[in-house]
């Protein structure tokens, strides 16, 4: 007997909207409005949803949505593209809701951006999955807030991190600072771990893996689940030094223009300095001066290679 099935066709205007949810912010975001359009089909018992084609205005964005999601008992067939045509790098910005990305608010972007994502998994022939990433990423930093500048870690500064036994506490890093160690006085062994671990083409690229992050939408495709993340290193130490630990939508977004913030007005050597003397060695244990001595009683200067790449 077939399934009943309901077309959609219309258009939305929303107005002043709150957004709430742990997953989206650790606050409300909003109030947010834009402008929709969808023709869908669903099935009533849910099983199945087919986009034929969507578009939403948020200020000066445009994204443009289609595709099809089928949850049958014993299938699951994901497809679709998701587009966002070239858009200056500030309305992208400005059409975030408010509180979503609370802590880059005040930076001014130049350039533009935009996304063509297009994925296909079926549950029966998984080694078909496909997944298509383009981006346009030509934004540049104009103007940023004293309390954004890479540079202020130039200096001695305070960041929140956790304890041995878990709790919150601030902790001093920066050059001067007792567990401070200049890349002059690391062994050179470190990147060489560094990079064969956590980021192999951290030289080649401008802060974003995109192929990596192709390879993390398929694997996450796959499991059903958010199974693999394709964070770089300058990523990782753009979490590390400016957010919290909370899994947000926010949060990975912010992370996002902090990196491309590092990337512009950092050097690759300062940033593998920065990550290498604040990245979490083991409980409470931050840098590899401090995890160096730690671990092998030694200067992080002396390090082997085999030590590296166990730290």
């Amino acid at each position: 007997e077939a399934l009943a099935t309901v077309a959609l066709d219309g258009k939305l205007s929303v107005h002043r909207l709150l957004l709430q949810g742990a997953a989206l912010s650790t606050q409300v975001a909003g109030p947010w409005s834009f402008d929709a359009s969808l023709k869908a089909r669903v099935r009533l018992d849910g099983s199945e949803l087919t986009v034929t084609s969507s578009e939403a205005h948020f200020g000066e964005v445009r994204a443009e949505l289609s595709g099809q999601v089928v949850t049958a008992p014993g299938r699951r067939h994901v497809e679709g593209r998701l587009r966002v045509p070239l858009s200056g790098c500030q309305s992208v910005l400005e059409a975030m809701p408010n509180g979503l990305l609370p802590l880059v608010g005040g930076l001014r972007l130049s350039g533009s951006f935009g996304i063509d994502l297009q994925v296909r998994y079926d549950l029966k022939a998984p080694q078909d999955t496909r997944v298509v990433l383009s981006v346009q990423n030509e934004c540049r930093v104009q103007d940023v807030p004293a309390a954004l500048s890479p540079h202020r870690f130039e200096r001695p500064f305070l960041r929140e991190v956790k304890g041995p036994d878990g709790s919150p506490m601030s902790l001093e890093s920066g050059p001067g600072t007792p567990s401070w160690v200049s890349i002059d006085d690391m062994s050179k062994h470190l990147e060489t771990a560094l990079l064969i671990c956590e980021d192999a083409g951290f030289h080649s690229h401008g802060g974003f893996d995109f192929r990596a992050l192709e390879n993390a939408i398929k694997d996450d495709l796959k499991q059903g689940r958010f199974a693999r993340g394709a964070s770089t290193l300058s990523m990782q130490l753009a979490k590390n030094l400016y957010l919290g630990k909370e899994k947000t939508l926010g949060r990975k977004l912010q992370e996002a223009v902090l990196t491309m913030l590092l990337e512009q007005q950092l050097d690759k050597r300062r940033i593998l300095e920065l990550y290498l003397n604040v990245v979490e060695l083991g409980p409470g244990l931050y840098g590899v001066g401090d995890a160096a001595q730690y671990y092998f009683a030694t200067p992080a200067r002396a390090l082997t290679l085999g030590q590296s790449l166990y730290l």
